[in-house]
């Protein structure tokens, strides 16, 4: 389930690290997780328990077409279990309501445009998940801009992925996150936080890659709400269901052999909508992002035939997981 409380898995990577001052005895991952926390309490306005909410989010994406995609979210959330969530964009259109244990979804087409690609990560209010001690966190530093003092982790390589992640000393805001790979930099800044009844969350959310920027959230309205529309959960004529949960475990790959193409004379990413079955194989891989058709060809059947994964779970059960998945060629100077 990829919904607002869900943190959405984009090339396998997910948030990792935090810390705080006042656990100076305990360990770099174990002040990770005493943070972890903390920042869940103040900022995670999906807790059980929590009032239902209305969101509107303003979205826009750069895609390789050179051009900006602008579009809106809206999610209606009553609790992990009664949710409607609503991405629009140019040419596509998705509503996705959540039941319990179940996921009814209805797409005006059969696989995200670039632009839904590209929307879906940024429309999520940052999610937690307890990873800082089970991978370790390198080092932490403090830094000032302005009134703002940050206290940043650098936690252990993952592969060749590196994650740098950002907090508000004073208040526990999430302030930015940074994945460094042989691809380049992916980086998510948040900010202009506000208070929605006991939580706080940021207005706006930036996506910058290598520097430039490619992807902009804006939170139109937040509210309260007394109770939820039982219409508005209803699952929408047509649309097909799926096994999900709140708080799925995302899939862990196995094997990952390269692209026969890997080592083309040619430098971008191919980005594919991937979709994984109870068993860990490859159900489908589908080109959303092209970089060239002969690439695409050998990345789609590498994938479906030799990449295999743990399976996603919810409550410990197995159950068909669906993410996106970037493949990056780096340009061969031989």
């Amino acid at each position: 389930m990829r919904n607002l409380c869900r943190l959405f898995m984009v090339t396998a990577l997910a948030t990792l690290f935090f810390g705080v001052n006042a656990f100076a005895k305990l360990s770099k991952a174990q002040e990770a997780a005493q943070w972890e926390s903390k920042a869940t309490q103040v900022m995670d306005i999906c807790l059980v328990g929590s009032p239902p909410f209305r969101l509107t989010e303003d979205v826009k994406v750069w895609t390789k077409e050179d051009k900006w995609v602008e579009g809106t979210y809206t999610i209606i959330w009553g609790s992990p279990d009664q949710w409607n969530e609503e991405l629009t964009l140019p040419n596509y259109h998705e509503i996705r309501v959540g039941g319990q244990q179940s996921i009814w979804s209805l797409r005006s087409q059969p696989h995200w445009t670039a632009a839904a690609l590209h929307a879906w990560p940024l429309v999520k209010i940052p999610g937690f998940t307890a990873r800082a001690e089970k991978f370790g966190v390198n080092r932490i530093y403090e830094t000032k801009a302005g009134e703002i003092t940050s206290r940043c982790f650098f936690g252990k390589p993952i592969g060749s992925v590196k994650a740098e992640e950002c907090f508000d000393v004073d208040h526990s805001f999430f302030l930015s996150s940074t994945d460094t790979a042989a691809s380049g930099m992916m980086r998510t800044e948040f900010g202009d936080y506000f208070k929605v009844g006991e939580h706080f969350i940021p207005r706006q959310r930036r996506q910058f890659r290598n520097g430039h920027l490619v992807g902009e959230v804006h939170v139109r309205d937040a509210s309260l709400t007394q109770a939820v529309d039982p219409a508005m959960l209803a699952p929408p004529l047509g649309a097909m269901r799926t096994a999900g949960c709140q708080s799925p475990v995302t899939p862990k790959p196995i094997t990952m052999p390269d692209p026969a193409a890997r080592r083309a004379k040619v430098s971008g990413t191919v980005a594919l909508e991937v979709r994984i079955d109870p068993h860990g194989s490859v159900e489908d891989a589908v080109v959303v992002e092209s970089l060239a058709p002969s690439l695409d060809n050998s990345v789609v059947e590498t994938i479906k035939k030799g990449w295999r994964f743990e399976p996603a779970t919810c409550l410990g059960a197995p159950v068909p997981f669906e993410m996106v998945v970037e493949v990056d060629f780096l340009r061969s100077i031989f």
